[in-house]
């Protein structure tokens, strides 16, 4: 576990450096394709990505919470501080490191991940899910920080590059 909480540490700490020293009009405008702000990246980090996987999926949390409607987990509030959402995202970590220090490596997620439901399945005998399951869950929350850690900096070294025109 600590080798996991190393890389998620990691992946954190570049990604709230990436935003650091952005202001909030450069923090609020998409400088990528897809048309996504840095705020809203954060936003996606904060509730689909450490409340989604860590706090429901590994932690067992109900899924009451969860946004409905398409892109809602980047979705922002009209007038919503960017620190606001830097705030939630850096306390949303902190609730998930809870949750990872509270569970084992070996130890199976406490719910279903909803985008797996179809998947086939391995469990034990008492009907958890297999680590290969978790294993894949992980993966895929790794792959995702890195495309959002390379749309932050992207759009940073777009936001910078331009702020000195």
């Amino acid at each position: 576990m600590l080798a996991l909480r190393a890389a998620l540490d990691s992946t954190r700490r570049h990604i709230l450096a990436t935003l650091d020293g952005l202001g909030d009009r450069q923090l609020a405008t998409s400088t990528l394709p897809s048309g996504w702000t840095p705020l809203e990246l954060v936003r996606h980090l904060t509730l689909g990505d450490e409340r989604y996987w860590f706090s429901s999926i590994v932690g067992g949390e109900s899924l009451d919470w969860v946004p409905q409607g398409p892109r809602a987990d980047w979705l922002l509030d009209p007038g919503v501080a960017p620190n606001d959402v830097i705030a939630a995202y850096r306390e949303q970590i902190e609730a998930s490191n809870v949750v990872l220090d509270t569970v084992g490596i070996d130890d199976p997620p406490r719910r279903r991940d909803r985008l797996l439901q179809d998947a086939p399945v391995s469990r034990g005998l008492d009907g958890s899910l297999s680590v290969a399951d978790a294993e894949l869950a992980v993966d895929r929350f790794a792959v995702g920080l890195d495309g959002v850690e390379r749309d932050i900096q992207l759009g940073r070294d777009v936001a910078l590059g331009e702020r000195g025109r």
